[in-house]
C-alpha cells in the first residue's frame, strides 16, 4: 500500500533508530525538512482550525462534510485518521483533534463568525509562543503546549455556552424532569397520565379493528400533552427554564410514555 502524508513521517522516523551515527544523523535531519508541513499543519489548526491547504487529505485530522448540520457537527465534522498520524505524535493526536474541533464548534455553531477570528487571533498570540514546540524532537514541548491550549480554548466554549446559551438551565431541567429528580413533578405527571392510558387499553380491547385504534391512540396523545402540561403547572417543575425542550413521546402499541430532550443549537450539537 502506498503510504502518504503521516504515514511518511512515521517510516521515516522509525528508520532513524540506526547503530551507524551518520546513517542516523542523515535520517534525522531527513525527517526534521520533511516533518515541517506537518509541524506547521498542526499549528494552523490549533490556532486557526484551518484545514483548507490540504486537498490531498495528507493531514490527520479529516472533514467528513462541510455541509453538515449544526446538531450533528460533533459527531459528524472532524474526525481523526490514525493511519496519518506520526508515531512520534502518538498520545496527543485526540487532544490536538478536540482542540481545532472547539474552535470549529465556537466559529460555526456559537454565532462566531467573523466575530470569532480575533478571539483565534487573540488566542494565538497568548499561547503560540513556543516555535520549538514544532520541530522534530519537540514533541514534549509540543504535547505541553497542546494541553495549555486545550485548557483556553475548554474555558472559552464552557463560558461560551453557560452565558450565551443557558447550558446550566438545561442541566437542571434534564436533572429535574429526565432524571426525575423533581419529584412532585414525576409523582403528578404519572398520576395525570395513568388514567388515559387506561382508557385507551380498554378502548383498545373492545375494538378489532386497526381504524379504531387509530383514532384511540390520537386521542391518548392529546391527552398525555394535557397530562404533561397540568403536571408542570401543578409541580414546582413549572420554574425550570428550558421547559420547551421536553418532549413526550408514546410508544405505539403499548401506550407506554416517554420523556425525550431536545436541546437547540448549539447546546444539541
Amino acid at each position: 500500500a502506498r503510504a502518504h502524508g503521516g504515514a511518511i513521517l512515521s517510516i521515516l522516523h522509525a528508520r532513524t533508530k540506526h547503530g551507524d551515527p551518520h546513517v542516523h544523523d542523515f535520517l534525522k535531519s531527513l525527517v526534521q525538512r520533511t516533518a515541517e508541513p506537518m509541524f506547521a499543519a498542526v499549528r494552523r489548526w490549533l490556532f486557526a482550525c484551518d484545514l483548507s491547504p490540504y486537498p490531498h487529505k495528507e493531514f490527520f485530522v479529516y472533514l467528513i462534510d462541510e455541509e453538515t448540520t449544526t446538531a450533528a457537527f460533533w459527531r459528524d465534522w472532524d474526525v481523526l485518521r490514525p493511519e496519518l498520524v506520526p508515531s512520534f505524535f502518538r498520545g496527543s493526536e485526540d487532544l490536538i483533534l478536540l482542540v481545532g474541533k472547539a474552535l470549529n464548534f465556537l466559529k460555526r455553531c456559537c454565532d462566531g463568525g467573523a466575530r470569532s477570528q480575533p478571539q483565534h487571533a487573540a488566542l494565538a498570540e497568548d499561547l503560540d509562543d513556543d516555535d520549538l514546540a514544532f520541530r522534530y524532537n519537540g514533541q514534549e514541548r509540543l504535547a505541553r503546549l497542546v494541553r495549555r491550549v486545550a485548557v483556553a480554548v475548554n474555558g472559552r466554549v464552557r463560558t461560551t455556552l453557560v452565558e450565551n446559551f443557558r447550558l446550566v438551565d438545561h442541566f437542571r431541567t434534564l436533572r429535574a424532569c429526565l432524571l426525575l429528580m423533581q419529584g412532585d413533578f414525576a409523582v403528578r405527571l404519572v398520576d395525570a397520565i395513568e388514567p388515559h392510558r387506561a382508557a385507551a387499553a380498554a378502548r383498545r380491547g373492545s375494538s378489532s379493528s386497526s381504524s379504531s385504534y387509530g383514532g384511540a391512540a390520537s386521542v391518548v396523545r392529546h391527552d398525555v400533552w394535557t397530562a404533561f402540561d397540568s403536571a408542570v403547572r401543578a409541580s414546582n417543575a413549572v420554574t425550570l427554564r428550558t421547559l420547551d425542550c421536553l418532549r413526550v413521546a408514546i410508544v405505539r402499541g403499548r401506550d407506554d410514555v416517554v420523556l425525550d430532550y431536545e436541546p437547540p443549537s448549539p447546546v444539541g450539537a
